[in-house]
């Protein structure tokens, strides 16, 4: 089962992000890596807009964000082509105030190529370091979101694609649905089937808050497990 699949990796790789990729690129695509740093408080917002492909954020104790953005092209194009769509490709920074808003433009699909919602000709990975105690937002249109160590409101919402989080042990307002896939969490909650194939689960009554949405995928909250001294 791909949801339990995922939680194994979650446990057997040290609470590392999940290594199932929605797509693998061939050995000898091109590849673009860049990496920038930007200031956020650690009480700040930040917001990824239009995200696609895998998304990894993971906390740390540095008042900074730390993104590292890789894109490939993929085998079915010439290379000339190739090139051309991953220079369309762009993830901007903005900021206001104490949100700071990384947003991606890339080439819009063709319905007649590419008739799948999000299917594209490149393949886009965001790692991110962030404040642990920052609010995280992610819009993301499809694709694998890992979010690690994050101790904030969390907000997300995907089109398609599985949302997997690895929180401390705490206690959070959860607002979780999916609804086409599973809802599985290590953290108490309300559970609810909807229709034939929505699950949803939601807690009330904590200062941290998660609110998950996600349209055709698997929702995954796992603690965090500390080695034993």
């Amino acid at each position: 089962m791909k949801v339990m699949r995922i939680a194994c990796l979650f446990i057997a790789t040290g609470l590392s992000f999940a290594a199932e990729r929605i797509d693998q690129p061939p050995l000898d695509a091109p590849r673009v890596t860049k990496t920038e740093t930007f200031d956020l408080a650690s009480r700040g917002t930040l917001h990824l807009k239009n995200s696609i492909g895998e998304v990894d954020v993971e906390g740390w104790d540095r008042p900074q964000v730390e993104l590292t953005t890789i894109k490939y092209g993929k085998k079915d194009q010439a290379r000339e082509s190739e090139t051309k769509t991953l220079d369309q490709v762009r993830v901007t920074a903005d900021r206001q105030g104490d949100e700071l808003t990384l947003s991606s433009e890339y080439p819009k699909r063709n319905v007649i190529e590419r008739p799948v919602r999000g299917e594209t000709n490149f393949i886009l990975e965001y790692r991110i370091k962030a404040p642990r105690d920052a609010k995280l937002v992610i819009e993301q249109e499809t694709g694998q979101v890992n979010i690690h160590d994050m101790r904030s409101d969390i907000r997300v919402t995907n089109h398609s694609g599985d949302v997997a989080l690895v929180l401390p042990d705490a206690k959070y307002a959860i607002d979780a649905k999916s609804m086409i896939g599973s809802v599985v969490s290590d953290f108490p909650g309300k559970e609810r089937r909807e229709h034939l194939f929505g699950h949803q689960l939601e807690e009330a009554g904590a200062p941290a808050k998660l609110y998950l949405r996600v349209g055709f995928g698997d929702i995954i909250i796992l603690k965090i497990r500390r080695p034993q001294s």
